[in-house]
């Protein structure tokens, strides 16, 4: 893109050094670890995805990001947002923020059809995110008013009318990150445990789940058909990563954003889930010739990202071309205030986020749920922080 050429240009005539970048052949860079346990020394800088890096950081192919001489996580370049989450018994593998886009990119929010709004005289839904009221209840709401069974066979199919639709591979993890609760949260210490299963949390999952079981309204699907049956307006609302914006950019459809419910007005804050699959931190890899060297370049990158990226990126990129309203662009600003990532994502720990998506999609109790799998998640957990110890 022409933002990284400019900002790549900024760092070869300022520092002298040339940036050159070798891409994966796939999403999850599985040939990372093979590179590294074979002590290759190639790369001074690596950006796989998360749940990979996790992996690798837990065999001791990455460096501790805190321990770099010039990396500087106060800088106000990095997301502390994330980072905090990512520094497992204060040691840093991996890290994002102004750096890359796709931090942002990441975030799940949810869309809604303009159009079909009006038809069916709905509340305005940017004026409820202002208002605190966009929650649970209101998006339950006015999707079972939007639905309806368009070929009346009595039978809701993808040829009909939806009130939201949204990925089966996230069901409803979506809204329980939006109610900022965790899966896994980090003591004081800042070592994982489980806080799922608290009195909120459990009356968050229930929520949700009585939510998801308004089939005749609610439905998740695979990622293309969530695409089609909001971009062909079958669809009021659809939850989505804001990647999409780009790739949805030249669809006809009358579309405005919000950022992913409250789970009720009591709540002050609005939550955005960062899916794992999507980001891609920074790491230097263990067999870095000059670690020094490494978190200088980084460090230099970040900054210059927020000089030469992020303004392209957020105010002509988003809020002038892919956006369709100034009040989209309004709520891209409360979208990006608050992110939530999850260890339990990142880490995929006993296969447990898997087991939790599913449950809410055939409605399983929590404690059942938390009953069956607590064991191996605990055992994972442990596994993870007797790794790092090891690896200090």
């Amino acid at each position: 893109m022409e933002m990284n050429f400019l900002r790549n240009q900024h760092l070869e005539e300022t520092y002298g050094f040339r940036i050159n970048v070798t891409s994966s052949k796939d999403t999850n860079m599985s040939d990372l670890s093979k590179l590294l346990l074979a002590g290759d020394d190639t790369y001074d800088a690596v950006f796989p995805q998360v749940r990979n890096a996790a992996g690798c950081a837990q065999q001791g192919l990455l460096l501790d990001l805190k321990t770099l001489k010039y990396l500087d996580f106060e800088s106000g370049y990095w997301s502390s947002m994330y980072n905090d989450t990512l520094s497992i018994m204060n040691r840093m593998f991996y890290a994002t923020g102004d750096i890359s886009v796709n931090y942002r990119d990441s975030l799940f929010s949810i869309w809604f059809n303009k159009d079909m709004l009006g038809d069916y005289q709905l509340d305005d839904p940017y004026e409820l995110v202002k208002s605190g009221k966009w929650t649970l209840d209101a998006i339950e709401s006015m999707s079972l008013a939007a639905a309806g069974d368009l070929d009346g066979d009595s039978a809701m199919t993808l040829k009909d009318r939806w009130g939201l639709v949204f990925q089966s591979s996230e069901s409803g993890i979506i809204f329980y990150y939006g109610a900022g609760e965790h899966v896994v949260d980090l003591n004081e210490e800042k070592k994982p445990y489980i806080s799922l299963g608290g009195e909120r949390s459990t009356a968050v999952f229930d929520r949700i789940s009585g939510m998801m079981s308004q089939t005749q309204a609610i439905k998740t699907m695979s990622d293309s058909d969530v695409s089609n049956t909001f971009m062909d307006s079958r669809s009021l609302f659809m939850a989505i990563v804001i990647y999409h914006l780009l790739t949805h950019r030249a669809q006809d459809v009358n579309f405005g954003l919000l950022p992913v419910p409250k789970y009720d007005e009591a709540q002050q804050e609005y939550y955005q889930f960062a899916d794992g699959w999507c980001i891609s931190p920074a790491c230097v890899p263990a067999t870095a010739k000059n670690p020094e060297t490494s978190g200088y370049i980084l460090q230099a990158i970040a900054e210059a990202s927020r000089k030469d990226v992020l303004p392209v990126y957020y105010d002509i990129c988003l809020t002038r071309k892919y956006v369709r309203d100034e009040e989209s662009s309004e709520m891209l600003d409360i979208i990006f205030k608050n992110c939530m990532l999850d260890n339990s994502d990142i880490f995929q720990w006993a296969s447990f986020d898997s087991a939790l998506k599913t449950a809410f999609i055939k409605g399983e109790g929590l404690q059942s749920l938390l009953e069956k799998n607590r064991s191996k998640l605990e055992g994972g957990i442990e596994k993870t922080i007797a790794a790092f110890e090891e690896n200090t």
